[in-house]
């Protein structure tokens, strides 16, 4: 095995696309009524970064989610707090922020984008992590593809 092969990160699918939006109950009914998606779930998350760049933030955002196939496609409007999805709105405006892969073991896909130069923008140790300063601007979402114990 040559050593790119062993510091390439082993995802098995993508399963989300995230977009940052400013005001997720518009474009969710934009996109109902534009391309048929839906039913829409909304929630409202909040929270502090537990390690990354925005380490010991406090965010408050909006979620909607909804399938497209295998695929969940998540608007987040950030609400209060500077945290990476607020970020990318002031910095870029709407659009494409991230997509979320799954893998086996998310601290260990975690320690090898960092060894190539990566950032932990948000980061649940075991659970999560958004990594940035990748090629391309790629954000990218990792999650486990284990069940959670409740700790």
């Amino acid at each position: 095995m040559s050593e790119s092969e062993i510091r390439q990160v082993k995802m098995s699918e993508v399963v989300q696309i995230g977009f940052v939006v400013r005001d997720v109950e518009k474009v969710a009914e934009a996109w109902s009524s534009m391309f048929g998606l839906g039913p829409w779930n909304f929630r409202d998350i909040d929270g502090t970064i537990d390690r990354g760049r925005f380490q010991g933030v406090y965010h408050k955002e909006k979620l909607a989610m909804a399938s497209l196939g295998s695929l969940s496609l998540e608007l987040v409007q950030p609400i209060e707090g500077k945290a990476v999805h607020a970020e990318f709105l002031e910095t870029v405006g709407e659009g494409l922020q991230h997509i979320q892969v799954r893998v086996d073991d998310v601290d260990t896909e975690v320690n090898k984008l960092l060894e190539q130069g990566a950032e932990i923008l948000l980061s649940r140790p075991g659970r999560v992590a958004y990594i940035g300063n990748l090629p391309g601007g790629l954000v990218l979402e990792l999650v486990t593809n284990r069940p959670i114990e409740n700790k």
